[in-house]
């Protein structure tokens, strides 16, 4: 017989910090709790037991290692609490075949006094230490094992918030350092203060930038860090995360944009250098790049690095700094950006010329699109695109979008490998009558695709206009040096000149639109930030930004995707603050991360993790995260990345090679609308962002992405494990309930496991989680209804064959008809499938059915047993409906069952 395994789980857990507010302390105590699991091919005897101890040592900000009573680390034994694995709201299935047992324990740690407390008696001034845990445990009689960083992890940390004083400016102030505010910086701007934070605008003049190193200036010192993260430049068209949990703030020579750092003493700091705003001395004029840099002569310093490329005058280059201490990173970022966004000096406030105003267009991003670029490759055709898009609608994937991406246009010197120049506005000779035919001939074979898009260059193409063509001979040219890192060899590149691109993309837009191309895919967004010479860039930005938001929205009514464009000068004035210049209901969409690798298998985990990340940072730009093409038929990486879209709220990009696509992928992602049989993706209204901004890429931990469900009617969070091993977690179930609501308002629903326990006070009230490499799982939790005798309930959880079963779900409402026995359920959807209604503590024996005040037939409605007594699913079949209605062919019959909205109105009265 096999030996027995073990798991141990722990919350607050090993190798990540757990901040506890000061405030929220119970008798200056935290609690732990603990599980242990054993499996055995054959039984397991009661009578053997586990001994569980917690090894912790205190510490205070500024104090590594505390010792009480001569001691560094003291042991402490849990209690058994109990052994029922019904107690917990969840728990992951154990091995098939063995036998197993789940103990569970708790343990209450009393936080010792700092040794200064006596000396420093202020309100931001905790008088209690945190503390650096273990475990260390053994089954019977056995060998005592341990888990955390004396058997290769983390060991744990509990820290101790601050209470916040009154006074909470100073707090913030105190973090510069005295002789850098003295030299360089005028005071700091307070522009936000509450009880949970405090934001700084902070301005500087100094002396003039030098091409080659740029002007520094040191900004702030740090001390008592705890953990940190960073996003900075990977790449020059990219960003990505850094992170680390040294106390010692080390960038690594990364030029950054944002910084977050947790301190000692619980709370965080946020600070964003802008780059391309207004330039206050030089009016009419901007300013250039600013990044945030460390040097390791000078360690926890972070200095300010500014470039003159900007087209302010180069003697007068300015710096201008956000700053934020707060108690939430995730809320303090985002406010921050928010301020950026709306900074006078930010805003561009260009008016638009003369520009159509577009319809509501909401599901154009929505709509499920392919791209050409991996499945179809570099060597694109008509003939290639209609045979990949017949193969599609062989297994019934009617996209809404599709994007020819590189290698349409008429090119010279073209070859696989970014290069080539740009010669004509029309398609090369492989698409027979060029776009409009293409247009016509797809639109015609598939009717349902609504909008069709071309890949280019933001400069023409990848190595600029064809000295000489067409193009070079009709607008104004200029030449521009810039070094191809990739052949080592520096290339003289001919763009359009800045007082010329205006009139060459309004030329060029609208030869797209005119035919028939509806959206673009604008790459390469980054050349002109690679340029050799810093002065030829500052007229540029504006310029060429100007003339595609324009363009863009005169004509493609703003439908413009930006790739390869994580540029300050970008991100900031334009995108940041692109509300503010747009007259186009349709925001930009932005890739989030460098691009979906298929063939590099190691590339995929890490791909979840930095578009999270990153779009930490873009949380407040007016823009829609796009997390990247990518295949259905990749292996065992299809349904991570699938994961991964649903939760970004973007849209969702297939590449599939023809033939190959995974249909399943697909429906878990999508469905029709009422308006149209086009697949459209079943997402988030609101942006996803990783739970713990300092997660650390591979650690063993599981990795968490929250997001809230539409219209507030409850919560979502995925879950997934990005590491090369197997890991465990307890989980509490107040992870996945929103803040604003009591536990027992809701249940959670899990897609692979289906229902789990309702939580409830008093109890283990913790999932039990294991994950694989890049397995995962989505948790969203449901808003449910109980009726006045507390016996009967009813739940409205979507349509569960898809990753986000409720996010098709608006203004769900439940009416109990006591006397009539009955309850009246009434919701709007968006999406149509299989709506489904969970009753509980009583059997469905009548059930009748509206949409949009009409009754509908009972062919289209079924009741199923959900498992226990008295427990069913009301299920009522949307898409069958209005598929033997033959609706998507009847525009006036789709006005009639949506009352001339996006949504139907879905009443189902179950009886009892």
């Amino acid at each position: 017989m096999a030996e027995p395994t073990f798991n141990a789980f722990i919350y607050p857990p090993l190798g990540k910090n757990t901040i506890i507010p000061a405030r929220s302390l119970v008798q200056n105590t935290v609690h732990f709790d603990a599980v242990f699991e054993v499996c055995s091919g054959g039984p397991i005897s009661d009578d053997v037991q586990f001994e569980v101890i917690l090894w912790w040592r205190p510490f205070a900000p500024g104090h590594s290692i505390v010792t009480m009573n001569g001691q560094v680390w003291r042991p402490s034994k849990f209690i058994m609490r109990k052994r029922q694995v019904d107690d917990f709201a969840f728990v992951t299935p154990g091995p098939p075949g063995s036998t197993r047992r789940l103990d569970a324990f708790e343990l209450d740690v009393k936080l010792p006094l700092r040794p200064d407390c006596f000396l420093e008696l202020r309100e931001d001034v905790d008088r209690f230490m945190g503390i650096d845990f273990c475990l260390k445990y053994r089954f019977g009689d056995g060998p005592w094992l341990w888990n955390g960083r004396r058997t290769g992890g983390r060991d744990g940390r509990v820290v101790v918030q601050s209470v916040f004083p009154r006074a909470f400016v100073d707090v913030g102030r105190r973090y510069f350092r005295k002789e850098a505010i003295t030299n360089f910086y005028n005071k700091p701007q307070v522009i936000k203060h509450d009880s949970k934070s405090v934001i700084f605008r902070i301005t500087t003049d100094t002396n003039a930038a030098t091409e080659q190193a740029g002007a520094t200036m040191r900004l702030v010192t740090f001390s008592k860090v705890s953990q940190w993260m960073a996003i900075s430049k990977i790449a020059a068209p990219w960003m990505g995360p850094q992170w680390s949990s040294s106390p010692v703030v080390d960038l690594e020579g990364r030029d950054t944009m944002m910084l977050l750092v947790q301190q000692d003493d619980g709370n965080h700091i946020c600070i964003v250098v802008v780059s391309g705003q207004k330039s206050k001395f030089d009016p009419g004029k901007t300013v250039g790049t600013r990044y945030l840099f460390s040097d390791n002569a000078f360690p926890n310093e972070v200095f300010v690095r500014a470039f003159a490329d900007g087209t302010a005058e180069v003697s007068e280059v300015e710096v201008l700094v956000y700053m934020g201490v707060g108690i939430d990173p995730i809320t303090l970022v985002s406010d921050l950006m928010r301020f950026v966004g709306t900074d006078p000096q930010v805003q561009q406030n260009t008016a638009p010329d003369v520009v159509q105003q577009a319809k509501q267009d909401r599901f154009w991003t929505q709509g499920l699109s392919y791209c050409t670029w991996n499945g179809l490759g570099w060597d694109l055709s008509s003939e290639k695109i209609k045979n990949v898009l017949d193969g599609l609608a062989s297994k019934g994937i009617k996209i809404a979008n599709l994007v020819v991406d590189d290698n349409w246009q008429t090119l010279s010197g073209r070859s696989y490998g970014s290069a080539g120049t740009w010669s004509d506005f029309e398609a090369n000779e492989k698409f027979p009558g060029g776009l409009k035919e293409m247009v016509r001939a797809t639109k015609s074979s598939f009717p349902w695709i609504q909008n069709i898009g071309v890949w280019h260059a933001l400069h023409g193409y990848w190595d600029g206009i064809t000295p000489g063509s067409k193009l070079a001979q009709s607008y104004d040219t200029i030449q521009a040096e810039w070094m191809d890192n990739v052949n080592q060899v520096k290339k003289n590149l001919t763009f359009i000149s800045p007082k010329d691109i205006g009139r060459f993309y309004m030329d060029f837009y609208k030869y797209l639109s005119e035919s028939g191309i509806t959206c673009v895919k604008t790459d390469v967004q980054s050349r002109i930030d690679e340029l050799e010479h810093v002065a030829e860039k500052g007229p540029l930005y504006p310029a060429y930004q100007q003339a595609l938001l324009k363009a863009s929205e005169k004509y493609l009514e703003g439908r413009t995707i930006y790739c390869m464009s994580h540029i300050p000068r970008i991100i900031f004035p334009h995108l940041s603050s692109h509300m503010a210049a747009s007259t186009s209901p349709n925001p930009p969409i932005m890739r989030t991360s460098d691009d979906f690798y298929p063939t590099n298998p190691d590339t995929h985990p890490y791909h979840i993790f930095s578009n999270s990340m990153n779009g930490l940072f873009l949380s407040s730009a007016y823009c829609l995260q796009d997390w990247d093409m990518f295949q259905t038929h990749d292996g065992g990486y299809s349904l991570l990345h699938a994961f991964g879209r649903a939760l970004s709220g973007g849209p969702v990009f297939i590449t599939d090679a023809p033939g190959q696509t995974d249909a399943h992928i697909i429906n878990s992602l999508c469905a029709p609308t009422p308006r149209s049989a086009a697949l459209h993706t079943i997402s988030i209204d609101k942006r996803s962002h990783p739970r713990n901004p300092y997660h650390r890429f591979g650690e063993e931990t599981i990795f968490e992405i929250e997001a809230a469900t539409n219209d507030g009617l409850g919560k979502v969070v995925g879950i997934v494990n990005l590491c090369k091993m197997a890991v465990e977690n307890l989980l509490p179930s107040e992870t996945f309930l929103p803040q604003t609501r009591i536990p027992e308002e809701y249940r959670l629903f899990s897609y692979k496991h289906g229902f789990l326990a309702t939580p409830r006070p008093g109890t283990l009230d913790y999932l039990l989680v294991h994950l694989q490499p890049n397995e995962w799982d989505i948790i969203t939790a449901l808003r449910f209804s109980i009726c006045t005798a507390g016996v009967r309930s009813a739940t409205v959880v979507g349509y569960t064959d898809k990753l986000l079963p409720s996010a098709s779900l608006k203004k769900v409402r439940y009416d109990w008809e006591m006397a009539a026995q009955a309850v009246l359920v009434s919701c709007s959807v968006d999406f149509l499938g299989q709506l489904r209604i969970y009753t509980e503590g009583f059997e469905a024996k009548g059930v009748t059915v509206d949409i949009s005040g009409t009754k509908v037939q009972q062919d289209y409605v079924s009741v199923e047993h959900a498992g226990g007594p008295n427990q069913q699913w009301v299920v009522v079949d949307l898409v069958k409906f209005w598929e033997e209605g033959d609706f998507w062919e009847k525009p006036e019959e789709v006005e009639r069952w949506t009352a001339g909205k996006e949504e139907v109105e879905v009443m189902v009265r179950i009886s009892w």
